[in-house]
């Protein structure tokens, strides 16, 4: 089986570097790396190349859906192994994904993500669960079965067959943000019978956030995100019951931990900028709309 891995980005110099060393270091290496480069403003681009990747660029920027459909469109592998500009795999990274697809190739790996400790706020916000489940863990973000399916991936580390691909669709490229993307691509895998399988054991780490201003543009724009997954699904209510037992599973893992104030003031943050930035969308697209 080859395995493409390809890695949307734009302006990531600074972070691309731990993510190529992770790749040279796999006891089974990619058959290809493609990097696809999101209208890059710096040298990125020209880094890529020079460790290795073969650089795909867009002209315009388009947002991360785009870019990994660009990339699943020219991979040459039999399978895409997908991981973003700020993460970095496990040493077996691969060589557990093409064990898993050998065997299942009619099914999509979800894998756990991870986030590195680093000061007081960088781990309360990795605590809160994103991306990827972090810290807090995937199936207390996202639904898993007791057999370990779930319907949902988080598009930073996943891996699929391209058959997957060419028999259920791509990411749709009308969400032009980082967030909610892959929430809209899962439930048209859902709707088509498309399986996907969480597996723990396919790990990578994300970065940590860097402090609070980070951590509250990064949901304004994930609000930003929502609307546009609204415009295209005509609803956010799945999105909204799901972060309800979303908290519910946050407050009893940490109910005894005296950071829970903490967590649950970040909780209001992260959902009051969701909410500016939703509002803000409508407001640039000129169609506001209500939840």
């Amino acid at each position: 089986m080859r395995i493409s891995v390809i890695v949307p980005g734009r302006n990531c110099r600074h972070s691309l570097h731990k993510l190529v060393e992770a790749l040279e270091a796999q006891g089974r290496s990619a058959d290809e790396m493609l990097f696809v480069d999101d209208a890059s403003s710096d040298e990125t681009p020209a880094l890529a190349k020079s460790w290795g990747f073969h650089v795909l660029k867009q002209s315009v920027r388009k947002g991360p859906g785009a870019s990994r459909n660009l990339g699943i469109r020219v991979a040459s592998g039999d399978a895409v192994a997908f991981i973003d500009s700020d993460c970095w795999p496990a040493q077996d990274w691969l060589e557990k994904i093409e064990a898993i697809l050998k065997t299942n190739p009619d099914e999509v790996i979800m894998g756990k993500t991870e986030i590195p400790t680093a000061g007081f706020w960088a781990n309360a916000i990795s605590d809160l669960g994103f991306p990827g489940g972090a810290n807090l863990g995937f199936e207390k973000v996202w639904k898993v079965d007791k057999s370990g399916y779930t319907d949902h991936i988080s598009a930073c580390n996943f891996a699929a067959t391209k058959a997957i691909f060419e028999r259920a669709g791509c990411f749709n490229e009308r969400i032009r943000i980082s967030a909610c993307e892959d929430v809209e691509m899962s439930s048209r895998w859902n709707r088509k019978g498309v399986r996907i399988r969480y597996c723990p054991e396919v790990r990578a780490w994300h970065s940590p956030r860097k402090g609070l201003y980070d951590f509250a543009g990064w949901h304004f724009s994930r609000g930003r995100g929502i609307y546009q997954f609204r415009r295209v699904s005509g609803s956010v209510r799945y999105l909204a019951r799901l972060r309800l037992w979303y908290l519910g599973n946050l407050i009893r893992t940490f109910k005894t931990d005296l950071r829970l104030p903490v967590l649950l003031f970040l909780s209001g943050m992260a959902f009051f900028a969701q909410i500016c930035g939703y509002l803000a969308e409508g407001v640039m697209v000129g169609q506001p709309e209500p939840f």
